[in-house]
Formats: C-alpha cells, sequence, structure tokens
C-alpha cells in the first residue's frame, strides 16, 4: 500500500518503519518527467506516494505543463513565485515545489502560510523563510539544500542534477528524521 509522504512522517518528524521521505528517489522521478520536456506544476505533499519498499510516486498529472508554457494553476502553498506570476515554467519550477515540499516535512507547514491570495501575493514579493528560522535541528545540508530550492528567481535554484548529488551525498538517508 501507498501513502503520501507527508502521512510517512509521524508527529515526531520520524518516519514511520517503511516510510522513508528519501530526495534521491524524488529526484530521480522528476528526472524522468523532465526529460520529456514535461513538468508537473502541482508537486506537494499528497501527490507524493511512497510505498512499503520506500519508492515514490508522482500521482495526479493533471497540470502538466511543457518547458516554456504559462499557467498559474496548482496549489498556491507549493507553487514557485514564476508559476503564481505567470513567467515562463521551467524544471525550477517544479524544483520549487519539492523544496516547499521538504519545508513541511521539517517544519509541519509550508514556507508560506495564509489563505490562497495572501500566499501568492507574499510570493511575488518576499522569499521563503530560511527553514533554520521555522526549525533550528534541520542538518546544514538539509536546510541548505530547502533553501536553494526556494530561491525566487527560478535561476537561483540548484537543478535537478545538483540536487541528486546532495540527495545521494546523504547516502540515501531519510530527510525526515535524525
Amino acid at each position: 500500500s501507498e501513502m503520501c509522504i507527508r502521512d510517512s512522517v509521524d508527529r515526531g518528524r520520524r518516519a514511520r518503519p517503511g516510510r522513508r521521505a528519501r530526495p534521491d528517489r524524488l529526484a530521480d522521478a522528476l528526472a524522468v518527467v523532465h526529460a520529456a520536456g514535461r513538468l508537473h506544476c502541482d508537486l506537494k505533499p499528497g501527490n507524493v506516494l511512497v510505498d512499503r519498499d520506500g519508492q515514490i510516486h508522482v500521482c495526479d498529472f493533471g497540470l502538466v505543463a511543457d518547458v516554456g508554457d504559462r499557467c498559474d494553476l496548482g496549489t498556491p502553498w507549493f507553487m514557485a513565485p514564476e508559476q503564481v506570476g505567470l513567467a515562463p515554467l521551467s524544471a525550477a519550477t517544479d524544483w520549487y515545489a519539492v523544496g516547499a515540499l521538504l519545508f513541511e516535512l521539517y517544519a509541519g507547514r509550508p514556507p508560506f502560510v495564509g489563505d490562497a491570495a495572501e500566499v501568492r501575493a507574499r510570493k511575488c514579493a518576499e522569499p521563503a523563510p530560511p527553514i533554520a528560522t521555522v526549525v533550528a535541528a534541520v542538518p546544514p545540508v538539509i536546510a541548505d539544500l530547502i533553501d536553494g530550492l526556494l530561491a525566487r528567481a527560478a535561476a537561483d535554484r540548484p537543478d535537478g542534477a545538483a540536487v541528486r548529488v546532495v540527495a545521494r551525498a546523504l547516502g540515501g538517508r531519510d530527510v525526515t528524521g535524525p
């Protein structure tokens, strides 16, 4: 059976047995989508499933777009600033959502809180808070990854290859536990 990545973590921020939130596997799944010139455009905890073997399954491709498209549809709390602002989309758009997803796994909330309109406005006006200002116990390598993925400018975000390098450096370690 599968469960969404958010549910794979208990209230103590530790992965439940057999449910490991591994960024290397999510990066591999997104690499397949991006290699086809496509973007998910609605990555969020409910659209990333973890099975008992720790495999990641990305689901709900209802808002899929081509690289270069402009689309402001999605879940505001996980949307990249360029998506909110109707700028051309790139793989960096999905990587921002991965950063927001990881932020929520650590902090228990997305980087921006409020109603949808407020979150959209704030994303266009201000950077995401550094994860360490919300949760002090995040290991520095993971905090750097999350903060990098949440850069306001798409060009400042790490690309998929860089995300996989960091993720593999973690040795397949669960990013939601100590």
